[in-house]
């Protein structure tokens, strides 16, 4: 009796060491290398908010509209300058056809898209995702606003899956970004 009273101990310390480990990892921000961080203040800089802090920003987990989910790669960023709120911020990786990138939306009070922006495309194929051009069509979209590929969003010819998965991703952040907007009513 002694030993299986020994044996449940051991299982539950490692289950217990387990589940801790599992949910250290699980919910551990995502840490963004120095480079990626240099596109994200360039960016923020030439749509002129060079002076916005950006102050880590974590979604209500457990009231975050239906059907969207966190992957563990969204980051988000409440936008200030000084105790002004000037925005919001998201950065996220998306499957390519091979390998995944980096993108950005910055979204104002109204949590409107004021900017989107692919910081690392890894593919030989497809970069036109990077584009100003293709990009400003998410301009001023909110959570409400349709976003889809071939009828509210172009779509480009040898970059499928990145038009889909970029598009796919800039209104699952925004879904979330209005998530957030609502599980923190006293945020503007």
């Amino acid at each position: 009796m002694q030993y299986y009273f020994k044996y449940l101990k051991k299982v539950w310390v490692t289950l217990g060491l387990s589940l801790l480990l599992l949910s250290s990892w699980t919910f551990a921000p995502v840490i963004w290398p120095d480079s990626l961080w240099k596109k994200v203040d360039k960016g923020l800089e030439k749509n002129g908010m060079k002076e916005a802090v950006k102050e880590p920003w974590m979604p209500n987990l457990s009231k975050l509209p239906e059907g969207v989910v966190l992957t563990g790669n969204e980051t988000f960023y409440r936008l200030k300058k000084g105790e002004n709120i000037l925005g919001y911020l998201a950065i996220s990786s998306a499957p390519s056809r091979h390998n995944h990138f980096e993108l950005l939306v910055r979204y104002d009070t109204a949590l409107r898209i004021k900017q989107t922006q692919i910081l690392t495309y890894r593919e030989d194929y497809g970069g036109e995702i990077m584009s100003e051009r293709w990009l400003k069509q998410f301009m001023d979209k909110t959570f409400k606003d349709p976003i889809e590929v071939s009828q509210d969003i172009q779509g480009i010819s040898g970059a499928t899956i990145s038009v889909r998965s970029a598009t796919q991703e800039i209104h699952k952040l925004t879904a979330l970004i209005q998530g957030i907007q609502h599980t923190h009513p006293n945020t503007p």
